[in-house]
């Protein structure tokens, strides 16, 4: 008597030519840009004349085109219409939420996502990581945008038209309060948001609390707005501002991920420079 199949052990059998044609429409998404023959089959280490095959196929079927004057091939308008109707389908903050439990088991430390409220960015949703819980962040929580590490990507991706007032308002607190002129503390976030620009993170140090230093980076749309931040938190030293160090490498990766998941380009991801690590905080003691 044969053998029953056992649920969940056997993967099913695909159609290997579809799965070998999508290498070659993966190749022009990933190039950005029209491409000719030999270019896309080289990328996607496969015969030029197989390639050819596939491209005439996806031709009829509206997935790619070809430029009659250049010779080029690109995406054809069913592939775009799928791209849309894919990222129509796709929600922030559930793709963010999916990532959340990875990001801090691989990091082992705890971890929140924030987003843009009325009030300015706005904890949705902590998580703790997989060894002791280093500081419960409550959901719903109004982050500063000078003095935090998730407030200052914020200052560096969000618009200036939703920013201004309510950094304008924090500026004059934070002056009055050191009883320094504005333009000082205005100086010195300036410099902290270019390197963030820069590097695409922000690290901060005992600002929130002491003994306890936080790394934050943005997550893009397909416009290219920031509509997210993920930040990590973790004792003096455990997470480590180092280009090297594991959690900048893990919430890189992740932001990245979630990103992309969304529509953003590999373009707008890459301006980033991998090698460069976040400055010391604003008013860090180290």
């Amino acid at each position: 008597m044969p053998k029953k199949d056992t649920p969940g052990k056997q993967k099913p059998l695909g159609v290997q030519s579809a799965t070998v044609g999508l290498r070659v429409l993966k190749v022009l998404i990933e190039s950005r840009k029209p491409m000719y023959l030999r270019d896309i089959a080289a990328a996607a280490d496969m015969a030029a004349s197989n390639v050819y095959r596939y491209l005439v196929s996806f031709a009829d079927a509206g997935m790619t085109l070809q430029d009659s004057a250049t010779g080029r091939y690109d995406l054809g308008p069913l592939a775009i219409q799928l791209g849309l109707a894919a990222l129509r389908r796709v929600d922030a903050i559930d793709v963010a939420l999916q990532s959340l439990p990875k990001l801090t088991e691989a990091a082992r430390t705890d971890a929140h996502l924030s987003i843009w409220g009325t009030a300015g960015p706005t904890v949705l949703r902590w998580r703790g990581g997989p060894d002791d819980v280093v500081v419960k962040v409550s959901e719903g929580l109004v982050l500063p945008l000078i003095s935090s590490a998730t407030g200052r990507v914020w200052c560096a991706f969000q618009s200036s038209e939703l920013l201004k007032p309510l950094l304008d308002r924090e500026i004059a607190s934070a002056a009055s309060k050191e009883g320094i002129a504005k333009d000082e503390i205005r100086n010195r976030l300036s410099k902290l948001v270019d390197d963030i620009v820069h590097s695409g993170v922000s690290f901060s140090r005992g600002e929130r609390r002491a003994g306890i230093d936080a790394l934050s980076a943005p997550v893009f749309d397909r416009d290219g707005k920031i509509v997210l931040t993920v930040t990590l938190l973790g004792t003096e030293g455990r997470i480590g501002s180092e280009p090297g160090s594991g959690p900048l490498k893990e919430l890189r990766a992740t932001t990245q991920e979630i990103s992309r998941g969304i529509g953003a380009g590999q373009d707008l991801l890459s301006r980033f420079d991998a090698a460069a690590g976040p400055t010391k905080a604003l008013g860090s003691s180290t």
